[in-house]
């Protein structure tokens, strides 16, 4: 812009005067691109829905780890084996009961590693346990 040319000085007088932001947008405003996006974006759903919907279900896949956790504790007590080794939670009746009914599905292991020790922990295990007898004593009575 060294050399003002025609179009540069007109430009330059649009944008003094104060027209130019007016005839950008109108012409913005009347472009496909404009078109579509204002119709992409009406036609999708709203955020929070999206956001809503996507923490609905991963509480749904979390509640399903966590009932199948439930349910190992609950075969391993039935059966009255210990839930714990000697030491190595790794190398535990649960933590075993674990890998080898669902080593075939991904998410269940993934989501154990992923609470570190939170559903696996001793203190879990004694109060899935505990809740569990609690629940019989009342079937009972």
């Amino acid at each position: 812009m060294l050399f003002p040319t025609k179009s540069n000085l007109s430009l330059q007088l649009d944008l003094a005067i104060g027209r130019m932001p007016v005839k950008f947008f109108n012409k913005h405003q009347d472009s496909h691109c404009h078109k579509e996006a204002v119709l992409k974006t009406t036609a999708t759903v709203n955020v929070s829905e999206m956001l809503s919907s996507g923490l609905a279900k991963e509480h749904l896949e979390r509640r399903k780890c966590f009932l199948k956790v439930l349910s190992s504790v609950h075969f391993l007590s039935r059966q009255g084996l210990a839930l714990r080794g000697d030491g190595d939670e790794s190398d535990s009746n649960f933590m075993q009961l674990i890998n080898l009914c669902y080593e075939d599905d991904e998410r269940i292991l993934d989501w154990i590693k992923k609470k570190t020790d939170k559903y696996t922990s001793p203190q879990m295990q004694n109060e899935m346990v505990k809740v569990m007898g609690l629940s019989i004593l009342r079937k009972i009575v």
